[in-house]
């Protein structure tokens, strides 16, 4: 007995005896009694803090609620908390994964260790490695998640957050007492859908993202539970978006149509100031009236229409005195430009169009007769010789086979040519290209030749390099078109791409 009293006097003996006389499996029962032990404490931590927990959020909320000027009993907020957190403690059981396989294993190590010869220890061993190197990469796996979920939950805050500032938008604007009786009804009973939604969203971003950032109210414990929910939370944003774009195109189309309506009173105004023929003050009248009805009918695209056409009317008023007057210069000159008989029949047929559309107050159509009348002018004043091009690196002729007045496929030969004023400078011309009659304003053009002409001018070329022989003809002032030399009598078809 004293040998004993003194082995439990003595820890170090003790320890040394308790470790020889211990088995491995009542080894490995004691470290199973700590882990449980551990298990416990730990969970009766989370139950004594749970409590707060709830506290917390609820005071959150009423904070919430109490901003926005709606006050809310305790009875609703613990019970919307407790189903809100019911979801986040689901049961959801284990997936038959490595993991699961993993802790089957070491719960039947003992079994094991006998069926396969190992000691139970050395299982747990190499067990408690691979469940180590397991946990690790679950922890890493976990924490992404979280990350991403966090991101998600942030996002969808901004975006309630955005939804929350337009629907304040379009509900605060003056604009939304200027709609009729049934338009305004319909849109407060879309303001009073959008905030019910809105505020249903209230408890998920009050747990998970209570100031705008997530990565202090989300867990690698509670991000499923976030996750889960967030489905929820997206389509009900999805869907007060919608709404609320209707309150916003409700909002604009009101904008549009008071802008509208104040721009045809303005232009309105503007015509009656100016001193108006009984035609354009009739025309004007009848424009206005049918607009400003458009707009108390609340039919905007067609308002708009008749705006558009008063402020044409408008610009037609202002412009036909220039016209006119523009009409009488511009012909004056004309005639005395004018050498030859075509000119001046030309002249005289556009001066009468133009006459007629004066009297009948046809702006539109007295501006196209002015502009004809204008390109007339130019074209009479214009001087230049037409020239065979004579340098480097630009063809002087070209053949290539056409299409004939019969449609027969022939040979052509084209001299290539350029107008050249007094100046020197190269005049730009309209041409009629004879393979697909379209007219092109271009620097360069062909002229068909007979085959001997074009001969004729290829020697000459080839000589020095040099063409002695490259005036073609000569447009003068006061002539529609140029007069060509004879000698090289130039055929009726023009070509502008070869």
């Amino acid at each position: 007995m004293a040998s004993a009293d003194a082995d439990l006097d003595n820890p170090g003996v003790l320890s040394q005896k308790l470790t020889a006389d211990l088995k491995v499996q009542d080894y490995l029962r004691i470290m199973d009694v700590v882990d449980a032990e551990r298990t416990v404490a730990q969970e009766v931590q989370q139950q004594l803090s749970f409590s707060e927990r709830i506290a917390a959020i609820k005071d959150k909320l009423r904070a919430t609620y109490k901003s926005m000027g709606t006050e809310v009993d305790d009875v609703t907020l613990e019970k919307a908390i407790q189903d809100h957190l019911a979801q986040e403690y689901e049961f959801a059981p284990p997936q038959k994964d490595f993991s699961y396989s993993l802790a089957k294993a070491y719960v039947d190590r003992s079994r094991l260790g006998r069926k396969y010869g190992m000691p139970a220890l050395v299982l747990s061993v190499l067990g408690g490695m691979g469940w180590g190197v397991l946990q690790a990469g679950k922890i890493a796996y976990h924490k992404t998640q979280e990350a991403a979920v966090e991101e998600l939950v942030e996002k969808n805050y901004r975006q309630r957050q955005a939804e929350e500032r337009t629907i304040q938008e379009w509900s605060s604007s003056p604009l939304r007492k200027q709609l009729p009786a049934t338009e305004q009804a319909e849109l407060s009973a879309l303001l009073q859908r959008t905030t019910r939604e809105l505020h249903k969203t209230d408890l998920f971003f009050t747990t998970f993202c209570d100031d705008g950032t997530a990565d202090d109210d989300i867990t690698v414990k509670n991000y499923p539970a976030a996750q889960r929910q967030l489905t929820t939370i997206i389509e009900s944003l999805g869907n007060i978006a919608e709404e609320s774009q209707r309150g916003t195109q409700a909002i604009t189309y009101q904008r549009d149509l008071q802008k509208t309506g104040q721009e045809l009173e303005a232009t309105w105004a503007s015509v009656q100031n100016q001193k108006l023929l009984a035609i354009f003050a009739e025309r004007a009248d009848t424009i206005y009236k049918t607009g400003t009805s458009q707009v108390r009918a609340r039919q905007l695209p067609p308002a708009k229409n008749s705006l558009q056409q008063l402020l044409a009317l408008q610009q037609d008023i202002q412009q036909f005195d220039s016209l006119a007057k523009e009409v009488e210069q511009v012909y004056a000159t004309i005639k005395g430009t004018a050498k030859e008989d075509a000119a001046q029949l030309q002249a005289t047929a556009l001066y009468g169009e133009a006459s007629i559309y004066q009297k009948n107050t046809q702006v539109p159509k007295l501006r196209e007769t002015v502009q004809k009348l204008r390109q007339l002018e130019a074209l009479l004043s214009e001087q230049y010789e037409v020239m065979i091009v004579s340098r480097p690196g630009v063809k002087s002729g070209q053949d290539r086979y056409y299409k004939d007045e019969q449609g027969r496929r022939v040979s052509g030969y084209y001299l290539i040519v350029e107008a050249v004023d007094p100046d020197g400078n190269v005049v730009a011309q309209n041409i009629v290209n004879e393979e697909n009659q379209q007219t092109e304003r271009v620097e360069l053009w062909g002229v068909r030749v007979p085959q001997d002409v074009y001969e004729r001018v290829k020697s000459d070329k080839k000589d020095d390099g040099i063409l002695q022989d490259k005036v073609l003809g000569r447009k003068k002032r006061g002539y529609l078109a140029p007069q060509y030399e004879e000698k090289f009598s130039l055929q009726r078809g023009r070509i502008t791409r070869w």
